[in-house]
C-alpha cells in the first residue's frame, strides 16, 4: 500500500510540475523577421508587416523617427536597416523605429518577465568603431530619440562595448563587452523583471535588467521602476549602417511556475515524513 500511495503522490506531483512548466512557457507577443516578398518599397519599414510578423500582438506597425530613407526593410537583405552618414549634420537626426504598442499592461496583468531578443550588426561604422545601435524602451510615443534621453536603453558598439542607460543615467561607466565583429550578426537578449527576477518590471515594485550577448550574461543592473512604467520598444542607430533582425518579444510568467514547484516539493517532503506510519501489511 505504501508503494501505491507513493506512486499516486508521485503522479500528482508530476501533474503539478507539468502544469508549472506550461504556466512558465514563454508566450510570444510579437516576432518580426523583416522578410519581405516581391519588390518592396525599400524606404518602407512597414512593407508587408502583416505577412512577416507573428505572435499574439501581430501585426504591429513601426513608428519612424528621422528621415524616411534612414529606416528600411528588405533593402539588401531581410532585416531592418538603420542608416546615418552625416555625423556632424544636425539636420540629419539619428534614426530610430518604435513598435506602436505598449507591452507593459500585458506584462503587468500576468506579473510576467519581459524578454526582448534580436540580432544586430554594423555593416559600416564610418571609420569609428565606437559607433553603435541600441535597444530603447519608452513610456510613451514618440519614443526617445536618443538612447540616453529616455527611460531605458542599451547601446551595443562595434568595438564590443555596451552601455546601459536608466532615465538618463549611465549605469556602466566601465563598459562591459562582448565579442563583436564588423558586419557579423550577434544575438542579444534583454530580460526585464522585478528585482527577484520572477515578475513584472513595470508595476513599480522594483526592476532589473539582465543583458545577454551571444548567449553570455554581460551583466545585471538595477533600474528605477518608478521611471520605467511603459514598454514601447524601439531600436536606434548612431553614425553608420546598422542592421536589426529577428526581433522577438515574449513574456515568461515565472512566478506562477515557481509557486507550483514549491508546492510540489512540499507535498513530497510531507509524504516522505509521514510514510513510516504505514505498517508492513497496509
Amino acid at each position: 500500500m505504501t508503494n501505491n500511495r507513493f506512486h499516486a503522490t508521485a503522479i500528482f506531483v508530476a501533474s503539478i510540475l507539468v502544469a508549472g512548466h506550461q504556466t512558465a512557457r514563454a508566450d510570444l507577443l510579437l516576432g518580426d523577421d523583416f522578410t519581405v516578398t516581391g519588390t518592396p518599397n525599400t524606404e518602407d519599414v512597414n512593407y508587408n508587416v502583416a505577412g512577416r510578423q507573428t505572435g499574439a500582438f501581430a501585426p504591429v506597425s513601426w513608428s519612424e523617427q528621422g528621415q524616411n530613407w534612414q529606416i528600411q526593410a528588405g533593402n539588401g537583405g531581410d532585416h531592418m536597416l538603420l542608416a546615418r552618414f552625416a555625423a556632424n549634420d544636425p539636420s540629419v537626426p539619428s534614426p530610430a523605429a518604435y513598435l506602436n504598442t505598449d507591452f507593459a499592461p500585458t506584462v503587468n496583468s500576468g506579473n510576467a518577465v519581459l524578454e526582448i531578443s534580436f540580432d544586430g550588426r554594423t555593416e559600416n561604422a564610418e571609420g569609428d568603431n565606437a559607433n553603435w545601435f541600441s535597444l530603447n524602451l519608452s513610456n510613451t510615443l514618440p519614443g526617445q530619440g536618443f538612447v540616453n534621453s529616455g527611460t531605458f536603453g542599451v547601446l551595443f558598439r562595434v568595438n564590443g562595448g555596451i552601455q546601459v542607460w536608466d532615465g538618463g543615467e549611465n549605469l556602466t561607466p566601465t563598459e562591459p563587452s562582448f565579442a563583436s565583429v564588423l558586419n557579423t550578426f550577434s544575438t542579444f537578449l534583454v530580460r526585464l523583471s522585478n528585482t527577484a527576477g520572477t515578475g513584472s518590471a513595470f508595476n513599480g515594485s522594483g526592476a532589473q535588467a539582465e543583458i545577454f550577448a551571444n548567449n553570455n550574461l554581460v551583466g545585471t543592473y538595477t533600474i528605477d521602476s518608478n521611471v520605467l512604467t511603459g514598454a514601447y520598444i524601439g531600436f536606434g542607430g548612431y553614425n553608420g549602417l546598422h542592421h536589426i533582425d529577428n526581433v522577438t518579444i515574449t513574456t515568461v510568467p515565472e512566478a506562477g511556475a515557481a509557486g507550483l514547484f514549491g508546492l510540489a516539493l512540499l507535498i513530497l517532503r510531507r509524504f516522505h515524513g509521514s510514510k513510516t506510519v504505514f505498517s508492513e501489511g497496509e
